[in-house]
């Protein structure tokens, strides 16, 4: 009896140590959830909860941009749990947006406790509706956006549910980012609210690598048990095209004012690629390298250099109408003349055209000084480029006025409208959510920028000047919203495609 004994508590310590060691084994194995027809039942995680679980483990800031109903919260309720009862002196803070999510919160963690079997519960606990205490010094709480629990005390991990719904957020982050300082974690989730607010920036930045959030996508089409069928009856509940878009397609859409319509941005979303980076300059995203005898157009838009605006270029290839490089970020501008000198001799002598109003011409005036091979003037006659010899004072550049800013985005939109131009960039499509229609004028948002929108529309514009609009291979207008919503990380073998959007008015 005795062996037979030791032998079971040896297993017991071996489990222990595994669950300890792995909380994807310890969730999968020992955890229990209550199942809204069959009440308690084992929690088996699908592949993509699985991967949330080792991106908590592996990133200490994660943010989740989600479709509703895929038990994200519950996996964080997992986690904590694992964390606070494997760990000592854990302080775990959830966030809610009410008193009842942050109470149903507790209600996961406690029954996951319970369920557990009486050798795993290294720690006692004890617990009330918004707070759960182990004997091991470790604390999960959780309360609301107004509440004051963990603002002075140092956290080991946060966790901030439906972050795009918390009108105070910027304030909440704030005051509780200090708690993280000592080295905390933090968990933040949401499905879509419109573009602009705290989660929409952390996240779109996250996207773009600028800030240290790792970002996380997740579709309704993830879960293994959601067909086709189940996408349109929710979408019938959901009664409304934007909804859909954003509760389960995970888009971020504007208010309507937007300088593109939804069709036209979740479109671009579709492109979007991952590009490399210049070893030299890792704010040159490039998409692909010049071809021979292809023929290449470089717009580009000033800045100072060491103001809040960047200066950016774009490189279109002509021939097959796609954008192959993109450039953002802060250069003076004798320095920038420098960069698009480079690179416009790169991709085989490309037309450049910088903005040369202001900042730009300087920029401008190096290129001239330097004997850029195809620079391009507005005094040109149109597709007459090559042939034009300018006066000797003439400068080369686009001169931007409201006119000329009218055109050059009005063909940037046709462009686009008309699927014609093909960009992979996530830095663009961040800039063209937040660029709206303010009367008759479009302008970025308070606070947001437009500097990639310019110099790709003025891209557009020497295109079209000097090749003419029939220019490149172009896509065609019948492309089906069947590419949208891919993940910022494949979080299950798929092939990205997703169903045509069922009519909802």
């Amino acid at each position: 009896m005795k062996n037979a004994f030791d032998r079971n508590k040896q297993l017991h310590i071996n489990e222990i140590v595994k669950c300890g060691k792995d909380p994807v084994y310890f969730i999968e194995n020992y955890c229990k959830v209550q199942h809204p027809t069959k009440g308690t039942v084992p929690f088996k995680m699908y592949d993509f909860q699985k991967d949330c679980v080792e991106q908590f483990i592996e990133h200490r800031f994660n943010i989740i941009l989600k479709s509703r109903q895929l038990g994200i919260s519950t996996i964080s309720a997992a986690y904590a749990v694992w964390l606070a009862l494997f760990y000592r002196d854990k302080n775990i803070l959830v966030i809610a947006t009410k008193l009842s999510t942050a109470v149903n919160f507790i209600k996961k963690v406690k029954k996951m406790i319970e369920s557990l079997p009486p050798w795993l519960m290294i720690s006692t606990f004890e617990s009330n509706r918004q707070e759960v205490r182990f004997s091991n010094g470790s604390l999960i709480q959780a309360s609301t956006t107004s509440g004051n629990a963990g603002r002075s005390e140092a956290l080991s991990l946060l966790v901030v549910d439906e972050a795009a719904f918390i009108s105070n957020f910027e304030e909440l982050w704030t005051s509780i980012y200090p708690t993280l300082s000592t080295g905390g974690n933090a968990i933040i989730l949401s499905t879509p609210n419109g573009v602009g607010g705290l989660y929409y920036d952390l996240y779109t930045a996250a996207e773009a690598k600028k800030n240290d959030f790792n970002p996380i996508k997740l579709s309704w089409d993830l879960h293994p048990e959601r067909d086709q069928e189940w996408f349109e009856e929710q979408s019938r509940q959901l009664g409304s095209r934007k909804r859909v878009l954003q509760e389960l397609l995970c888009q971020f859409i504007g208010s309507g004012d937007t300088f593109f319509q939804n069709e036209e941005m979740l479109w671009l979303t579709s492109l979007k690629s991952e590009a490399s980076k210049d070893p030299d300059n890792k704010d040159v995203w490039v998409w692909k390298s010049p071809i021979q005898g292809h023929r290449y157009v470089l717009g580009a838009d000033v800045a100072r250099g060491d103001a809040k605006d960047s200066s950016t270029f774009h490189i279109i290839d002509v021939d097959s109408c796609e954008v192959v490089v993109e450039y953002c970020g802060k250069r003076t501008p004798d320095k920038f003349a420098e960069l698009i000198d480079e690179w416009g001799r790169r991709y085989n002598n490309a037309i450049v055209c910088p903005e040369i109003n202001s900042f730009g011409y300087m920029t401008c005036s190096m290129l001239k000084s330097k004997k850029y091979p195809r620079l391009y003037y507005m005094k040109a006659p149109k597709g007459r480029l090559d042939g034009y010899v300018p006066a000797a004072e003439e400068m080369p550049g686009f001169n931007t006025d409201l006119n000329t800013r009218r055109i050059a985005l009005s063909k940037l939109e046709t462009a686009i409208r008309r699927r014609k131009l093909r960009s992979y960039s996530s830095r663009l499509i961040t800039e063209l959510d937040t660029f709206i229609w303010e009367g008759e004028k479009a302008r970025p948002m308070r606070g947001k920028h437009d500097d990639l929108i310019v110099s790709l529309a003025i891209s557009v514009y020497v295109m079209e000047s000097v090749y003419g609009e029939g220019s490149g291979d172009f896509v065609g207008d019948a492309i089906l919203l069947s590419h949208i919503s891919k993940s910022s990380r494949p979080l299950k073998e798929h092939d990205g495609s997703q169903p045509d959007l069922p009519e909802v008015k």
